[in-house]
């Protein structure tokens, strides 16, 4: 597995980890009604999305490069 390829797979994981902490985190200040899980929540979210468009820029920048 090159680089490039190992990169690519990490952005993905690190989303999809992302989005179940915001998913836990919501769910958590519902059970708790607290403040901070909502937080953690939405900063789940924002982080998701912050890293699809770090995914997104990386995969145009490489797009001439081979992923193997």
């Amino acid at each position: 597995m090159s680089l490039k390829t190992f990169h690519v797979v990490f952005i993905a994981l690190s989303i999809l980890m992302c989005l179940v902490v915001g998913v836990w985190g919501l769910l958590s200040a519902k059970v708790e009604d607290g403040a901070i899980g909502a937080w953690i929540g939405y900063g789940g979210f924002v982080a998701a999305a912050m890293l699809g468009v770090y995914g997104v820029w990386f995969l145009n920048k490489l797009r001439r490069f081979s992923y193997v």
